[in-house]
């Protein structure tokens, strides 16, 4: 099973997680996922999940990948800290592919998605509101990781808890989207993003006529998430095959409609994200479960 980091008053108001609680409508399968070979569960507690940092355990020893441990680079960055609770963020770096086929293979998909995708600073003219959302890679240790977030349930907002990739709706100093996208990223989960790789999907959403754009990032490592509890409730990071496995493939419903969905941890990642995902899988020549 995968660790994740929750805020301390969301956790205690909603207790554990409920795929029926947390979806009332939809039917998602319960279920997690293997942890990796040679992994076994922490004795206190998720690191960085509590109330101050701690050293983070042997990548041997993680489970899943929850705000992952930054590698500790004291010598080129003095004063830095580390960890999910305080502490100045770490810069972005990008994956260096050396003897890592994971590293390998992020910087493969990168190429592909700065080659097919659009241009960052490519954004339509358009009247009503814009959003824009990160899709965040990072080299996990078996696998591609990408940063998934739940919204905190709040009254009136149409994606209140739901699962999402960071984001939200541009503001006045933004000065393109991709810039949105780095600014919600770091408020919302304390990800310091570097430049965007490429804009990788938009849908035009249904409330008011609004337009959402998806910007592709990368990062050496998982890095820790901080979650802000006004706008996000857990986070993690999800291994690419989880998206794609088609054992994950479930259906939810809403309005009385059956929508395809992805089950990640008991939860469905459906609707918008969905959408933007999907068309990131078609420049990077995947499959996600859904088909």
């Amino acid at each position: 099973m995968w660790r994740r980091c929750s805020n301390s008053a969301s956790r205690g108001a909603r207790g554990d997680p409920d795929p029926v609680r947390a979806h009332p409508t939809g039917t998602v399968r319960p279920g997690g996922y293997p942890p990796h070979r040679g992994q076994r569960a922490p004795t206190r507690g998720p690191p960085g999940c509590g109330p101050g940092p701690r050293r983070p355990p042997h990548r041997s020893q993680r489970l899943g990948r929850v705000a992952a441990a930054p590698r500790r680079t004291r010598a080129r960055h003095p004063g830095r800290g580390g960890g999910v609770t305080g502490g100045t963020p770490h810069e972005p770096t990008t994956p260096s592919a050396g003897a890592d086929p994971i590293a390998a293979r992020l910087t493969a998909l990168v190429e592909r998605l700065a080659e097919r995708g659009a241009s960052v600073d490519t954004a339509p003219a358009h009247r009503g509101w814009q959003a824009a959302t990160a899709l965040v890679l990072a080299p996990g240790d078996q696998d591609i990781e990408v940063a998934i977030i739940e919204r905190t349930r709040r009254e009136g907002d149409r994606w209140s808890g739901q699962l999402a990739l960071p984001g939200g709706r541009r503001e006045a100093p933004d000065r393109t989207l991709a810039e949105t996208a780095s600014r919600e990223t770091r408020e919302e989960v304390g990800l310091v993003l570097g430049p965007a790789v490429a804009q990788v999907g938009q849908h035009r959403a249904r409330v008011r006529s609004g337009i959402v754009f998806c910007y592709a990032f990368v990062l050496d490592e998982p890095r820790w998430m901080t979650p802000d509890p006004g706008e996000v409730a857990s986070a993690w990071w999800v291994p690419l095959g989880a998206l794609t496995d088609p054992g994950n493939a479930t259906t939810l419903r809403y309005a009385g409609l059956p929508f395809p969905a992805i089950d990640v941890q008991g939860r469905a990642l459906w609707g918008l994200t969905l959408k933007l995902l999907e068309r990131f899988a078609e420049l990077a020549d995947l499959e996600l479960a859904t088909g």
